[in-house]
């Protein structure tokens, strides 16, 4: 119902003007006036080559050249083909009969493949190229400019987009990337992501590095789209974050994505699978949880040190800060006969516990865990003394 097929086959694509339309009545009026003192009138949406006064404007600018304006017109490529030809058959009469000093075309895609497709409803790549390609037919040499907003679903397949802008440029187009991150709304931003996709933009940058353009890579990037990739890198390994808001915002996101997943018949656990772990994670933390970690521990004088060193290192780095309010180690030495407890004393655990006497692992933990509830703990991990287990993974 009221799709762009059915307005097609109505025959109401594009739209007719609404004559009582006041503005637009307004603007015919002004136009002539304004056209003449224009270096620069760019055509934006909605979608303008849904539009007849699209139309209008072009066939005037045929009829009235101004060779200092430079044209700019947006559209998402996702009209019927037979607009976009008609379209791209006017801009060629516009070009050939140098009407205008240039035309600039704007299109949008923030990422590849059908993650793409998830963020832009309505958006069909196959469309989206094959409509882009017909306006290359018919004017070779005609600068398209893709509009990127870096969200924080765009960097698992922004890949594939590069490939593409290569593979355009490898067929002698025009083709620019303007990469931007989002900032609003917050809960879509790109610092939501887990550390180890903001080190992916890493690898993305590095790839566009070893592929700038020049004589040996003619399809290769642009310095300032390397520029504006660096500048996102850099962003997203942005160190003061607000954990709390970090916090929220991720729960924010999970809300939005159930609502966008229901009201649009969307699946974004099967779309997304390198989210989806972290998105249940995220859906339960609607506060940053307090952590206990347990150690017990029997003649550990030795390994003991090492284990809390790592400890140390572990609860000091940013990513264990982003789900963990806080921490607090909880050290049961189970009836040993050398310094254990001294060194964890020395170490700076604040809290240990003791048996008298060699109780056994599972009464220390017990004992560990109720201490750890007591005080408040959300999570409770437990690890082993001897530095058998690797504590790097607790934040997993």
């Amino acid at each position: 119902f009221n799709s762009l097929e059915e307005l097609q086959s109505n025959d109401l694509l594009p739209y007719e003007n609404e004559s009582e339309n006041p503005y637009v009545q307004a603007f015919w009026k002004w136009w002539p006036e304004l056209y003449p003192s224009l270096e620069m009138f760019r055509i934006t949406g909605g979608e303008p080559l849904l539009a007849k006064s699209t139309n209008r404007v072009l066939d005037y600018i045929v009829e009235h050249p101004h060779p200092r304006l430079t044209l700019g017109v947006n559209t998402n490529l996702g009209v019927p083909s037979e607009l976009v030809e008609n379209f791209a058959k006017r801009l060629k009469d516009i070009r050939e009969k140098q009407a205008v000093r240039e035309v600039l075309i704007y299109t949008s895609v923030d990422t590849w493949g059908d993650h793409a497709e998830y963020i832009r409803t309505g958006l069909d790549l196959d469309l989206f190229q094959k409509n882009m390609s017909l306006i290359y037919q018919y004017n070779p040499d005609l600068k398209i400019t893709i509009m990127c907003t870096f969200n924080l679903l765009s960097i698992f397949r922004f890949q594939e987009m590069l490939d593409f802008v290569r593979q355009v440029r490898g067929q002698g187009r025009q083709i620019i990337l303007d990469i931007s991150y989002l900032h609003h709304p917050s809960f879509l931003s790109p610092l939501l992501l887990p550390k180890k996709w903001k080190l992916h933009a890493g690898e993305i940058l590095k790839y566009m590095q070893d592929n700038e353009c020049g004589s040996r890579i003619p399809d290769g990037f642009y310095d300032y789209e390397i520029i504006k990739m660096t500048r996102l890198a850099e962003y997203l390994q942005k160190e003061t974050l607000d954990l709390d808001w970090l916090v929220e915002q991720r729960h924010d996101f999970v809300k939005y994505i159930e609502e966008f997943d229901k009201r649009r018949k969307k699946d974004f656990a099967k779309t997304f699978p390198e989210l989806t772990a972290d998105l249940a994670l995220w859906k339960k933390m609607n506060s940053r949880p307090r952590l206990s970690i347990v150690i017990p521990c029997l003649n550990e004088e030795q390994a003991l040190p090492t284990v809390l060193q790592k400890m140390d290192g572990l609860m000091s780095s940013n990513e264990f800060k982003e789900y963990f309010r806080d921490a607090e180690l909880i050290v049961v030495d189970d009836g040993s006969t050398d310094n254990t407890a001294k060194v964890a004393r020395k170490l700076g655990v604040n809290h240990i516990l003791r048996n008298t006497t060699n109780r056994g692992l599972a009464k220390s933990f017990s004992l560990g865990l109720n201490s750890a509830l007591a005080h408040g703990a959300d999570i409770i991990v437990n690890t082993d003394g001897d530095n058998q287990y690797p504590q790097q993974s607790i934040s997993q």
